[in-house]
């Protein structure tokens, strides 16, 4: 029987979904799993009011379409959801789903696992163009009017679906779009754009090749994109969430007109053959905003910009509106806090104005030092207008005024003794950015600093400072003396200079220079070491032994000389006493009988008078007993063999040889 990949994936679904079951059953509820809750149908509108709204965006006419039952007032696809400590990336807010909710936990089963809870209502025209020529089915549709107070508005959201990862590029994508219309928008636009482009976001779009369970997907052309992986969550060992991915948290935004009225449209559904993997939007509370008035801070010493420390630096305060801009305005400044205007902080107006066509103006904040430890002092900035809705609207801002901290700084390393340049670092806490460094009187002014030492001795002794001033202008010194050493210089001889087995010691001589204290010398025969500094020693046996000398001065640097030393074999030449030049090819002449390690050689024969009757500078050559071209008489004769071996040490030997006749 053949089984498809399908059918695979739904029955590792269906277990996944049992064990969520499981866990539900067996645990207290708990906000580090998704909790969700139903939507109710004659309530909607206090549902988006109440978890998606801000007081700068006025929500009118919220209308939905989805698997509502009229008898319990549940809306079974939309829904409240919590998920603090859990992996989605947002705390609480509403989730729309193609499928349904299961509450208390997450989502249930698919719904062709479980017929009582078949999923019918219809598939949505809009989103069907976005997978055309596929058409959806199991839409959910939330829908409502608003009218921001800025010029653009924004919320966050993430994505969720269980056709990731083993679906992604499929005809039947999950779909969903959030399509905002109104004034300065052409028709309908949909704002869930992967950011920085004009992609809509989904299964296609969004996605990480690198947990793909069917590879073969990857060729059918469906897939719109595969260069955004940094926008993908992959939930495969998540046991808490029924969804295999999710995206992180996204950002929707568009621009406005403030106090005109648009209209926005959320839908999700199911690609027509996929009612078993269903997914889901989940949309921040309360991140539905259009900012008209806004307060910033930029500190002057790039640190936290709500944090400023007693006479040190300033705060730029931004004040930004992004309605009425055209219209001069002055707005009322409120200050409160612990701070005391004056006093604690330089003197701010009451009020700013802001000329037609300038969207901000600003006011600098200059902390004064009272030399009170009143640590933690704070201004809260305040600012409001009536909006076009009628109502009063108010931001602010809260600044911090901490006692200026003390820099502290640390040279490491602050001690010991080096052998070459030292690469030393400021270990600087405490102070405030940014921090100006001075080694050694302007040598560097940076956080490290390579010290590279020049010598006339054998080491010298020096002294690294470092003084650090950081933005408030609070210093800082360290000094340590640190001291560096010349390598010192190992070298070596060797006596005599021709060694063999008969003769195998060897006299090694020191000659390393720049304050040798210790020597190690290793004579390469896998036994035996010394730390004499002039040690004498007997090889065993023959060969090439490459005998190493490591010398070390008083601060530990060393240096390494190696040389190789050969233990050659005695040279071996043998002659016969007696030969018989008679022609037999038996002993017809006087020549070696052995020649081992001869390099050259010279052999004469002397009759018994002494006179010299032979000589020859090959000495295998061998005498046939002829003396000027006459055969020799019979006789004793004296030879003498003048030799060298392969590294010329020079050998004689001589003897008696009988001539037969």
């Amino acid at each position: 029987m053949k089984i498809s990949k399908r059918l695979v994936f739904a029955f590792m679904k269906t277990l996944k979904y049992i064990l969520l079951l499981f866990i539900s059953l067996n645990c207290q509820y708990s906000f580090s799993q998704l909790y969700t809750e139903y939507a109710k149908g004659g309530t909607i509108d206090s549902l988006v009011q109440s978890l998606f709204a801000s007081p700068s965006v006025q929500i009118l006419n919220v209308t939905f379409t989805g698997d509502y039952n009229p008898w319990t007032d549940n809306i079974k696809d939309i829904g409240r959801f919590n998920s603090t400590n859990s992996s989605i990336g947002l705390d609480s807010g509403i989730i729309l789903t193609g499928g349904w909710l299961e509450p208390p936990f997450g989502l249930g089963q698919p719904s062709f696992n479980n017929p009582q809870y078949l999923k019918t209502t219809p598939g949505d025209s809009i989103l069907d163009q976005i997978i055309s020529p596929s058409q959806t089915i199991g839409a959910t549709v939330l829908e409502f009017d608003f009218i921001p107070n800025g010029d653009s508005i924004k919320f966050n959201y993430v994505f969720a679906s269980d056709e990731y990862p083993d679906q992604i590029c499929s005809p039947d994508k999950d779909v969903f779009a959030f399509h905002i219309s109104g004034p300065g928008i052409s028709g309908m636009q949909n704002i869930a754009l992967i950011p920085n482009t004009n992609i809509f976001v989904g299964n296609n779009t969004i996605n990480d090749t690198n947990y793909v369970l069917n590879p073969i997907m990857l060729t059918w052309g469906f897939c719109e994109s595969l260069d955004y992986p940094q926008y993908y969550i992959d939930h495969g060992e998540d046991s808490l969430l029924v969804f295999d991915g999710t995206t992180t948290v996204l950002t929707a935004k568009s621009v406005t007109v403030p106090c005109q009225t648009y209209h926005l449209r959320f839908a999700i559904a199911n690609g027509d053959l996929d009612i078993g993997e269903s997914p889901a939007v989940f949309l921040e509370a309360n991140s539905f905003n259009s900012e008209p008035l806004k307060i910033e801070s930029k500190v002057s010493y790039g640190a936290n910009d709500t944090i400023l420390y007693e006479g040190c630096g300033s705060a730029q305060i931004i004040f930004r509106r992004t309605y009425n801009i055209q219209q001069p305005k002055t707005y009322n400044i409120s200050l409160t806090g612990t701070a005391q205007n004056g006093i604690d902080y330089n003197n701010l107006p009451s009020s700013i104005t802001m000329q037609a066509g300038n969207s901000y103006d600003t006011l600098i904040i200059y902390p004064t030092s009272d030399l009170i430890m009143d640590n933690l002092e704070n201004i809260i900035i305040t600012i409001g207008d009536t909006l076009c809705n009628g109502q009063y609207y108010e931001t602010d801002i809260e600044l911090v005024i901490h006692e200026k901290p003390n820099v502290d700084i640390q040279i490491v390393p602050d001690t010991g003794a080096f052998c070459t340049n030292v690469l030393f670092s400021a270990q600087a806490q405490g102070g405030l950015p940014p921090l100006s460094y001075n080694w050694n009187n302007g040598l560097s002014n940076t956080p490290i600093f390579n010290f590279y030492p020049s010598f006339q001795n054998a080491y010298i002794n020096k002294t690294i400072t470092l003084n650090v001033i950081d933005g408030c202008g609070n210093s800082a010194y360290d000094t340590t003396n640190i001291i560096f050493s010349k390598y010192p210089v190992a070298a070596y001889n060797y006596l005599p200079g021709y060694l063999d087995i008969d003769n195998p010691t060897v006299n090694l001589q020191d000659l390393s220079t720049i304050g040798v204290v210790s020597w190690l010398w290793n004579f390469d025969d896998n036994t035996t070491t010394s730390t004499l500094q002039n040690p004498i020693y007997n090889y065993p046996d023959t060969g090439n032994y490459n005998v190493m000398l490591t010398v070390s001065n008083q601060f530990g640097c060393t240096d390494s000389v190696s040389q190789i030393i050969r233990i050659n074999d005695t040279p071996d030449l043998i002659y016969p006493n007696t030969f018989s030049p008679n022609n037999d090819g038996l002993n017809d002449s006087f020549k070696p009988l052995k020649a081992v390690g001869i390099e050259t050689g010279t052999l004469k024969i002397f009759n018994k008078w002494g006179g010299l009757i032979y000589e020859s500078n090959d000495f295998t050559e061998g005498w046939n007993g002829d003396y000027h071209k006459r055969k020799s008489s019979a006789g004793t004769y004296y030879w003498i063999c003048t030799y060298s071996n392969v590294y010329g040490k020079e050998f004689v030997i001589k003897g008696f040889v009988t001539l037969f006749r």
